[in-house]
């Protein structure tokens, strides 16, 4: 077993039996019941997993949205369980999405396709489409728990770290001072701007957590919100923060536990409905779409 394949199961086995029992809650019926099958006329959902994971800890979410009415969702495979660079995650992420996308044409859809990212995930679906051209395709960018400004946790120590292995590109990727968050937060209100002319409705929502604990407040357990808060002076750029003790980094995503907030806010947004919905319980707002 290479270095990172050995990393990575020595990061998702102890969350093994958790999965299970997250898979086993999101399956009940009576999660988000309430909304009905709201995702019946829905576009197809990619999802992209962040740093450490692979598509099968994102099955619990999939199935979620697949019992509220979603035809079509899809979690993508990651090279190196998520170590890979933001680059060739966005290479596999325009694969999927480019499939999607047909397969809404071949049922009689407009081609375009929803992205719901979680954590790093969010900054590999950036890189799609602010440098590969992915707005063509998709018609709104959902993340949970994305370090858009970069990750303090991920910083000196893992950078210097993440330096002595060839293939942990992105722990150096998600340094705050990394080349690569410096360039797609620079150049985000350009392409946001180029992407509202050519589709006025086009928005990205990032939808964080906060564990509300002592020393942990302000952060989902990982990320901290003020490093997941897109600028929200541009327009079609949205913040939502959930609190609750429960609103870790793993549950806002339905990762390993649970978090019905966020998912409940996830849900609704991927479904295509209003803003004003996917707030509902919401400590902090800002931007709009």
């Amino acid at each position: 077993m290479g270095v990172l394949s050995a990393i990575g199961e020595l990061h998702v086995r102890p969350f093994q039996s958790l999965l299970s029992a997250a898979d086993t809650l999101l399956r009940s019926e009576s999660l988000l019941d309430d909304l009905g099958r709201i995702g019946d006329v829905a576009r197809p959902v990619v999802i992209q997993g962040g740093l450490a994971t692979d598509a099968y800890m994102y099955e619990p979410l999939a199935d979620l949205l697949r019992s509220r009415g979603f035809q079509d969702v899809t979690a993508t495979t990651l090279d190196f369980h998520g170590f890979g660079s933001f680059q060739k995650d966005a290479q596999n992420l325009s694969t999927l999405v480019a499939e999607a996308s047909e397969r809404s044409k071949l049922a009689g859809g407009d081609g375009l396709v929803t992205v719901l990212a979680h954590s790093k995930g969010g900054l590999t679906a950036r890189w799609y489409l602010q440098k590969l051209g992915g707005v063509e395709h998709v018609d709104q960018l959902i993340t949970l728990g994305t370090p858009h400004n970069g990750s303090a946790p991920y910083g000196t120590r893992l950078t210097a770290l993440g330096g002595m292995f060839p293939g942990m590109t992105s722990l150096r990727q998600l340094s705050a001072s990394s080349r690569e968050v410096h360039l797609l937060n620079r150049d985000l209100p350009g392409f946001m701007n180029r992407a509202r002319l050519q589709r006025p409705e086009f928005r990205m929502v990032s939808i964080a957590g906060d564990i509300d604990l002592p020393m942990l407040r302000e952060t989902d357990g990982m990320v901290s919100n003020g490093s997941s808060r897109l600028d929200p002076s541009i327009e079609g750029l949205v913040n939502l923060v959930f609190k609750g003790h429960g609103a870790h980094h793993g549950a806002i995503a339905g990762q390993y536990g649970v978090h019905e907030a966020t998912l409940r806010s996830a849900t609704i947004l991927a479904s295509g409905g209003p803003l004003e919905q996917a707030m509902t319980g919401a400590a902090i707002l800002s931007g709009g779409a």
